[in-house]
């Protein structure tokens, strides 16, 4: 009884928090979820335990999400695949097939951590003084053809690879720098897409056009990685 108190007072604390900030007045909240200003102002103060039945209408007139009302972090992956997600321009959107494969790997990362224990991925000592290297060298305030071609002689140099062509960029990326590289055919579509969050990180690659740009969208979605976008 005491530890659904707790709870209690936690949620209400939230909802008081998120109404206020939002703007609602009780009245106003309560008006949109079919409760009293006294119920809400109960549910606020741990008075009244909010129903589970009340809760999707609350965070809904809240314009939150539920995960946002409880209190509750998403698994990186979960919440990841909500960002990448988060706009949608309808039929006339080109990256939406792409986003939403993305959206499927990063639910099939999740299930793989929580079933599985996949373990994620990490960097290499060299990949990892890259990545350190990429945020200490200011690299976004510079043209992206400027940032482009430091990073690539940070990548080459840390790493040994000298100045020939380098024939599989996913294995790179995915040996080096703790990102998983997939590719996918996708026409009428961008060439490429770059996901990461806590603990994961997904480079998508159009395999619908030519080999040379391929490997191009590989570089330069493993930019974005290195960079932190």
């Amino acid at each position: 009884m005491q530890k659904d108190q707790r709870t209690a007072e936690t949620v209400g604390g939230r909802i008081a928090q998120l109404r206020k900030a939002g703007g609602f007045t009780g009245s106003e909240l309560g008006g949109r979820v079919g409760l009293t200003k006294s119920q809400i102002s109960k549910i606020e103060s741990g008075e009244r335990r909010v129903d589970v039945s009340e809760l999707a209408g609350i965070a809904e007139a809240l314009h939150v999400t539920l995960p946002d009302l409880l209190g509750a972090r998403p698994p990186g992956s979960v919440a990841l695949a909500a960002r990448v997600m988060a706009t949608d321009l309808g039929d006339t959107d080109k990256t939406l097939p792409m986003r939403r494969r993305m959206r499927q790997l990063l639910e099939a990362h999740n299930v793989l951590v929580a079933s599985a224990g996949l373990a994620p991925s990490e960097p290499s000592p060299a990949g990892a003084t890259v990545l350190v290297e990429a945020k200490a060298t200011g690299l976004k305030d510079l043209s992206p053809s400027e940032a482009g071609e430091l990073l690539a002689k940070q990548v080459r140099a840390a790493l040994g690879l000298g100045r020939a062509p380098i024939a599989d960029v996913g294995q790179v990326a995915e040996k080096h720098f703790g990102a998983d590289v997939v590719g996918w055919p996708f026409e009428n579509a961008i060439s490429g897409l770059c996901a990461r969050g806590e603990g994961v990180s997904i480079l998508l690659v159009n395999t619908a056009g030519v080999v040379g740009q391929q490997r191009f969208t590989a570089a330069h979605e493993l930019g974005h990685h290195l960079l932190g976008d």
